[in-house]
């Protein structure tokens, strides 16, 4: 995928505005979606060690557990059909646009 308007021809300067319309829309999703998973962690107990901040923040949430392994959080997630990772000792999870508030409700009550 081109994001920079160069590939297929030409692209008015209209185009390239719906696509950047569309590309704010996902980005906004995004931090809906990981904004309710920050905050459905932070009630679990785990801090957030992926920065939050405007101009910072990501999809990729990276938290801990003071009482919880990172991998076996993972492997329970796993077992219930749920993508998570450990990574350099912190639960790695990677909400999308595409995920529904249920979803993370659901990997919520999974932990």
């Amino acid at each position: 995928m081109c994001l920079n308007g160069r590939h297929g021809g030409g692209k008015s300067s209209g185009g390239q505005d719906r696509r950047h319309e569309k590309f704010s829309a996902i980005e906004r999703r995004c931090l809906e979606i990981t904004d309710r998973l920050v905050a459905g962690l932070r009630d679990r107990g785990f801090a957030i060690v992926s920065s939050r901040r405007p101009g910072e923040w990501s999809a990729i949430v990276a938290a801990t557990h003071p009482d919880r392994a990172p991998n076996e959080l993972a492997r329970q997630l796993h077992e219930r059909g749920i993508v998570a990772a450990h990574r350099a000792g912190r639960l790695r999870i990677s909400p999308h646009f595409y995920n529904t508030p249920d979803e993370i409700d659901r990997l919520l009550e999974a932990l």
